[in-house]
């Protein structure tokens, strides 16, 4: 089995989404590594907290290529 050509997106080192209707949700993605998501949120007394969400990435979403 031939190995499979990276694509645009697995050869990035790093690919940042933000959500379209505010700045507090931001998605980081490392090819070959962890897809990162990080929420900011304001407790009652007005303090920000950050929340995160790491998924461990071991296939390109795009292509199929296996990264590790």
């Amino acid at each position: 089995m031939a190995k499979k050509e990276p694509c645009r997106f697995c050869e990035e080192e790093l690919t940042q989404i933000t959500a379209d209707n505010t700045d507090k949700l931001l998605m980081e993605i490392y090819p070959g590594k962890v897809i990162c998501c990080f929420g900011y949120f304001q407790d009652q007394s007005e303090e920000t907290i950050e929340a995160m969400v790491e998924i461990p990435m071991f296939y390109c979403p795009r292509c199929g290529r296996k990264l590790i």
